[in-house]
């Protein structure tokens, strides 16, 4: 034993004395966030002038938006090294003090003209035209636009469609965030190579010995950082969104409509926040020449003996999205009852298609995310839905609703990607599948008239569904998807509502 040192037993932590002696070795940080939102907005609506199909209305309206948001760190995990990402604690604990915001200004107009009215295979026919200025004080000014029809060829069909400009500006912290430790797992693509190999990479292998073994699979020291930190300008997201479908309430069905749509939506310079770890990797190896370094090679830095010392991971405008589904609905108030009044409800969404290409041109596969699990993008099973039935009598209601999430599998079929289940180079397609979730959710509710109360009760997840345990490597630091699945189980809740 040192003179003067106290062994601690750490397994020991029950132990009083233990206890004391490990208070001196810890430390409970603090974060806090301070966000700040100012809004002021105009808005009017109005009839222009009268077609022989109805009236013309605009819509018009200005706004101004300033957003302000403030993180603080405690000091001892403000991030001391920039470049590796440490703080006095451990680097996934690391964080530093965030300041930033910006203003922007809008302005909209939207048009609704009446074409066509009471005609033979023309019960309404309508076109609405809309266009949006928002000028941003740190990305610039951008103006997108849409147009709707809506098509009622008889009156239990209408058909419909609009084609629609979207946009997105990055957020504060995309563009603000300071260095933060992390670990990302990845796989180093100058591994096993031969001399010729490395030769033609040596920008992305530099220092890399020929037949380097590395490490397989493993996690690296990161520094993640928002575009001002690294003087990255970025430029908002753009692109487009095409909708089509119809609504029918058929006449011979009171109270019955049945809805269908199907939809795309695509985006270019998708903002990555932060850039992963074998994008980063493998963009930087598939395009780097003997001449010329291959793009974020700058990023990756690597010790004498070719072994990865740590990573920065920038956020950019990289990507790609391209997503199209179908949207399908219907919902039916049965004729009353001397039981009271019943209401069905049904919304679903199926996902066709989710690919996203991380990093256009640079040699990275396209992801195609639809009916799976990735740590990067989240859950997008392919069928999601709701569904209830509803009760009324006087002053008394009822529900049972319904949530759906459909079967998926964690892993990718592309082994370039290598997010087999295990983690493991060997098997990098291992897909493992996971069946569908479904949540049963009861309430019951009183109205008191006389005293403008409401009183609730009810059980969610009456059924005590569990979460699946997904066994991918460092899934979010959980083994499961917090975002999508009830992790809490059965509990019951209470509501009274007071009107004054």
């Amino acid at each position: 034993m040192i003179a003067g040192c106290t062994p601690i037993n750490i397994f020991d932590q029950a132990n009083p004395a233990v206890t004391d002696q490990l208070r001196q070795y810890t430390v409970t940080p603090y974060y806090n966030t301070l966000y700040t939102l100012r809004q002021a907005e105009a808005n009017a609506n109005g009839e222009l002038f009268n077609l022989p199909a109805g009236a013309v209305n605009l819509a018009v309206g200005v706004s101004y938006r300033k957003e302000y948001q403030r993180n603080g760190v405690d000091f001892v995990a403000i991030t001391t090294d920039p470049v590796a990402g440490t703080c006095f604690i451990s680097q996934e604990a690391c964080s530093y003090p965030l300041a930033g915001g910006f203003s922007v200004k809008e302005a909209y107009a939207e048009l609704f003209i009446p074409v066509l009215k009471d005609l033979p295979f023309a019960r309404a026919l309508n076109v609405t035209l809309g266009s949006r200025y928002s000028d941003y004080s740190n990305v610039g000014n951008t103006t997108n636009s849409k147009l709707a029809v809506e098509w009622r060829p008889i009156d239990d069909l209408l058909l419909r469609g609009t084609v629609s400009e979207v946009f997105r500006a990055p957020n504060i912290s995309e563009l603000y965030a300071g260095p933060t430790g992390s670990a990302p797992v990845f796989a180093d693509p100058c591994i096993g190579l031969d001399a010729a190999q490395l030769a033609a990479h040596p920008h992305a292998c530099q220092n890399v010995p020929v037949g380097y073994a590395g490490t397989g699979l493993g996690q690296a020291n990161a520094v993640v950082s928002g575009s001002v930190v690294r003087g990255i300008a970025l430029r908002p997201e753009k692109g487009k969104s095409f909708d089509w479908g119809f609504v029918y309430d058929p006449h011979w069905l009171d109270g019955f409509s049945v809805n269908l749509d199907l939809w795309r939506i695509y985006l270019n310079d998708t903002i990555v926040s932060p850039v992963g770890a074998n994008t980063l990797a493998n963009a930087c190896f598939n395009t780097d020449t003997a001449t010329t370094p291959g793009v974020f090679c700058n990023y990756i830095t690597r010790t004498q003996l070719g072994d990865v010392a740590f990573l920065t991971l920038p956020t950019l405008n990289l990507g790609r999205l391209d997503t199209r589904g179908v949207d399908f609905g219907f919902k039916y108030r049965l004729p009353e009852t001397r039981f009271g009044n019943f209401a069905l409800t049904f919304d679903s969404t199926y996902i066709a298609q989710y690919d996203v290409d991380v990093a256009p041109g640079l040699g990275v596969p396209v992801q195609h995310i639809a009916g799976h699990y990735d740590r990067d993008f989240g859950n997008y099973a392919r069928w999601r839905a709701l569904a209830g039935v509803v009760w009324n009598m006087g002053a008394w209601d009822a529900s049972w609703r319904i949530r759906y999430v459909g079967p998926l599998s964690v892993g990718s079929r592309d082994p370039s990607q290598r997010k087999s289940a295990d983690g493991s180079p060997a098997f990098p397609a291992v897909q493992v599948p996971y069946g569908a979730q479904v949540y049963n959710n009861f309430s019951v509710g009183y109205n008191i008239e006389p005293i403008n109360t409401r009183v609730d009760v009810g059980v969610d997840n009456a059924f005590d569904k569990q979460p699946p345990l997904f066994f991918q490597n460092n899934v979010i630091n959980a083994n499961t998807d917090v975002n999508t699945y009830d992790t809490v189980g059965r509990y019951y809740w209470a509501r009274v509502t007071v009107k004054f």
